[in-house]
């Protein structure tokens, strides 16, 4: 027992009450040393004495005190008077510095606006910073006007607890021989009170089975959120219909190029056509009877030359020369009639 009594010290506040004289004893215990893992149990802090209407308290606050080995325990008494012109501060600012449990300003002095009826609202702690024991300081209080209106409140670092979470994403491939399941974990950090910081899912680039055409080729970076659940991705695939086969010689569209000088030219000239200069070849479905109904007349004509004698002579240059008639008409015959049809093609053409 004695050797928790001298490991603590205690500060008694007495107050006396300015209208029924009464008085109350407010007692803070702190220790000499900090507590288990530094907790701050070696303070004692801020006190702010009661408000009665009408009247000013001897002292605006005890002040915040760090309790060492050496601390001795203390006794300190708030009375009260009436209430003068001036004696509280208004339409002004109040004078407010932060330090941590060594005395050192951690900040530059606050200004801290004063409302009309001398109230001061409790500012927010410095950025980075946290109240000691915040749950024994007032939300407000007075400021009065004294010779030093100043207010020291003790501040700390917060721990910075640090924080992990692993968000997953996972690619479903509903390949053709079944489905394959592809997993990204990525871990997002959080110290203190700062916000996450969000890695992000790296791009995939999803199988592709020969003949197949996957719905999404590419899955897109993203950035992980641990406040959201997994993430699901699916792919699909669908069977690439088969094209044409395409030879060395033929276009990719599947159409062949026409030349159309060869696309004019059939390929065998027909018996009943008559090539003419400079026109192509001419059709004429009744050119064998025409030739037919001139062969005739020529061949009554060699018959009656060869009847008109009786009597076979020596072949003689003069025979030689008639009997090579016969080639010469069918010949003339043959110009003939290609001309005839020549003419009769252009005067239908022109009409």
């Amino acid at each position: 027992m004695g050797d928790q009594q001298a490991a603590t010290v205690d500060r008694q506040i007495t107050v006396v009450n300015p209208v029924s004289g009464e008085k109350a004893v407010v007692t803070q215990t702190a220790t000499k040393t900090p507590g288990p893992d530094g907790a701050d149990t070696n303070i004692w802090q801020v006190y702010f004495p009661p408000v009665y209407q009408g009247y000013k308290p001897s002292q605006p606050f005890v002040p915040v005190t760090v309790v060492t080995p050496e601390t001795q325990p203390s006794n300190v008494e708030i009375t009260y008077r009436p209430l003068k012109q001036d004696d509280i501060r208004t339409n002004t600012f109040a004078g407010i510095f932060f330090k941590d449990v060594n005395g050192k300003r951690v900040v530059p002095m606050l200004c801290q606006p004063v409302d009309k009826k001398g109230i001061v609202q409790m500012p927010e702690a410095p950025k980075g910073w946290e109240y000691i024991n915040r749950d024994q300081l007032p939300d407000s209080f007075i400021c009065y006007d004294y010779k030093d209106p100043f207010y020291v409140f003790l501040v700390k670092r917060p721990a910075e607890q640090v924080q992990t979470k692993q968000v997953t994403r996972k690619i479903i491939c509903h390949l053709p021989g079944g489905d394959k399941v592809y997993t990204q974990t990525v871990t997002a950090t959080k110290i203190g009170k700062q916000p996450w910081k969000l890695p992000a899912f790296p791009a995939f680039n999803v199988p592709t089975p020969t003949g197949y055409q996957p719905s999404l080729p590419t899955v897109q970076k993203l950035t992980a959120d641990p406040d959201q659940a997994p993430v699901v991705v699916e792919v699909t695939y669908q069977a690439i219909t088969p094209t044409k086969p395409v030879g060395p010689d033929q276009p990719a569209n599947d159409h062949q190029t026409v030349n159309p000088a060869q696309d004019s030219q059939p390929a065998d000239t027909p018996a009943n056509t008559v090539n003419v200069a400079g026109k192509g070849t001419t059709a004429f479905p009744d050119l064998k009877d025409r030739l037919a109904q001139l062969q005739a007349p020529l061949d009554q004509l060699e018959n009656n030359e060869q009847t008109s004698r009786p009597v076979a002579l020596p072949q003689t240059g003069n025979h030689s020369e008639k009997s090579g008639i016969l080639p010469g008409l069918i010949a003339a015959a043959w110009t003939a009639f290609s001309a005839g049809a020549v003419f009769k093609k252009k005067r239908n053409y022109f009409k």
